[in-house]
């Protein structure tokens, strides 16, 4: 099972803006991925500010 916990999480929305602007099934998906994508490295950085803070 892939861990995919942003694009669960605003699918629904993005599914929504998606219908309304018409959008193409490859343009949402690029979307959804591309949210995925950019929380994964906000999360990343979170981690290691946390992980270097704890080193001192």
């Amino acid at each position: 099972m892939l861990r995919l916990p942003t694009v669960r999480g605003q699918f629904p929305d993005l599914a929504g803006a998606a219908s309304r602007e018409q959008m193409s099934y490859r343009g949402f998906l690029a979307e959804l991925l591309l949210a995925e994508c950019d929380d994964r490295a906000r999360r990343r950085l979170i981690a290691g500010a946390l992980s270097s803070s704890s080193r001192c």
